[in-house]
């Protein structure tokens, strides 16, 4: 056997570098496509109503007093307040309107709008955690999601600083002030 017929039997050098390369775009792209998925079905799940449990017949009920109901009841309003609320801020700065509904318009840094969400969600986040709050701690909670959608929408600065450490080790940090760019 001399080397043509040698090399017919082999592959060609951008023949191995178009699969190697096709199967890093495979590869990509499934990984892309299950995060994105992944935060999608986290969103929704985040945003839909939870069920109740149902009371397990073999569990003895305690009776609960009128404060305790209240609370609750209090606490689940607050809940689903702050998550319509944030859907539909998130909705505005999707379409663009959110520039609509500040005194700036379009001048206003994007990094504020951006502040008033990670402020707004960490309030929202911090219902799941009141579970047995009294009315007084709920009512505070309200009192200060209230007074940050007010000054938002009344472009002040929003009162909250804001410092994350982002997946990939880099931080963002911004002192809530609010700017206008233009």
């Amino acid at each position: 056997m001399n080397i043509q017929e040698n090399r017919k039997h082999w592959i060609p050098g951008w023949a191995i570098a178009l699969i190697i390369i096709g199967a890093v775009i495979v590869f990509g792209a499934t990984t892309i496509l299950t995060v994105g998925t992944f935060r999608v079905v986290m969103t929704m799940s985040a945003a839909m109503p939870r069920p109740e449990p149902a009371p397990t017949p073999s569990a003895p009920s305690t009776p609960s007093t009128p404060s305790q109901e209240s609370s609750e009841r209090a606490l689940e309003q607050l809940r689903d307040r702050l998550s319509v609320s944030r859907e539909e801020y998130l909705e505005a700065i999707k379409d663009g309107t959110i520039y609509d509904r500040l005194p700036d318009g379009d001048k206003v840094d994007p990094n504020y709008i951006r502040d008033f969400m990670f402020l707004f969600t960490d309030l929202k986040s911090a219902t799941v955690f009141m579970g047995g709050s009294d009315l007084a701690s709920i009512e505070e909670l309200s009192d200060e999601a209230d007074e940050l959608e007010r000054r938002f929408l009344a472009g002040e600065d929003l009162g909250s600083s804001v410092r994350l450490v982002r997946e990939d080790g880099t931080v963002y940090e911004s002192d809530g002030k609010y700017r206008t760019i233009k």
